[in-house]
């Protein structure tokens, strides 16, 4: 026998899940403690597990995931002491696109006692796009040791195409291989928590060796009027020695 308490009503503690059986009997003490036949109260204890969520995050500008809860019945709530109830399901479309972290609080129901799991909080983080990177072109003649190109950022990348789906180079600076004259397009992105930023475009130009001036030469007698020497060609530069250190006109 385990007495336990008496009185019309019973109050329990129970931390387990299963199921407890008590007895309960009337005892009469005006007629020297008779008692009746006692009666059983069956107790079924179910604790309901809580979900399995895991957080989410994504990039302003691209599409925003659901929340997922593993379980039956899941219930999504906007605050912890379930006051509002927004949607029942395991896939939840929270509809938000604005940059923030938002917080949702999710139980499972049990269907036929009712119970409802403990609440879990799950987060949703939409992050901004960052900024293209900064960079510089690039420009040299032919023949000319090859710069590297270069772009200031977090976790940048090189692509070839404007689209962005062909990838070049990861990180900065780029060496870019390139030795023979033409204009080369590339296009640097950075990305961050994830993010990645639009493009920026960088140009890498090799220029020509240009051909020679045409040039004329002059004879003269001494103590005759030199005239002037003449060369056809762009941007001219005259020099008085061979080896082009020692510039006089333009």
């Amino acid at each position: 026998n385990n007495f336990i308490s008496t009185g019309d009503t019973l109050k329990l503690a129970i931390n387990h899940q299963g199921t407890d059986k008590y007895l309960a009997k009337h005892v009469n003490t005006n007629s020297g403690q008779c008692t009746s036949v006692a009666d059983t109260i069956t107790v079924v204890v179910k604790i309901v597990n809580t979900p399995v969520v895991s957080d989410k995050t994504s990039c302003f500008g691209s599409g925003t995931p659901n929340l997922t809860a593993i379980g039956f019945n899941p219930r999504w709530y906007d605050d912890a002491t379930k006051a509002h109830q927004l949607y029942t399901g395991n896939s939840f479309a929270t509809g938000q696109t604005t940059v923030g972290t938002y917080t949702y609080y999710v139980t499972l129901q049990d269907s036929i006692a009712g119970c409802e799991s403990a609440i879990v909080p799950v987060h949703l983080v939409i992050n901004p796009q960052p900024l293209a990177p900064f960079a510089a072109n690039g420009k040299v003649c032919y023949g000319s040791p090859i710069p590297d190109i270069s772009a200031t950022g977090t976790s940048v990348k090189w692509f070839v195409d404007s689209i962005l789906t062909q990838i070049a180079h990861v990180g900065s600076p780029y060496p870019t291989g390139k030795i023979l004259a033409g204009n080369y397009s590339y296009y640097a992105t950075q990305t961050v928590n994830g993010c990645q930023s639009p493009f920026v475009k960088v140009l890498l130009k090799i220029d020509s060796i240009p051909k020679a001036p045409l040039v004329t030469n002059v004879l003269v007698c001494s103590g005759s009027y030199v005239p002037a020497l003449h060369a056809s060609g762009f941007n001219l530069q005259w020099y008085s020695d061979s080896s082009l250190t020692n510039q006089i006109s333009t």
